[in-house]
């Protein structure tokens, strides 16, 4: 009997982007943040005997992405 009520004290904070809303079920409250978003560090481990093409393609776009921030952080 304890148990199933439990379920209603369960509580989970979590920071998706702001897309991730469209794919949320009706259940799940989202809010945005106020202010500047934050930014977190980008690291990529991966083996160079790896010749993959998808992780090629993976390299690639994050060539591209970091190429866009490093602009953006330039900008005045």
């Amino acid at each position: 009997m304890e148990l199933r009520h439990l379920r209603y004290f369960i509580a989970v904070v979590d920071l998706l982007p702001a897309y991730a809303k469209n794919f949320l079920p009706w259940s799940v409250v989202s809010r945005p943040l106020e202010g500047v978003p934050p930014t977190i560090d980008l690291a990529i481990g991966y083996s160079n005997a790896n010749t993959s093409p998808i992780l090629k393609l993976f390299l690639s776009r994050a060539d591209e992405l970091i190429a866009r921030v490093s602009q953006r952080v330039r900008s005045p």
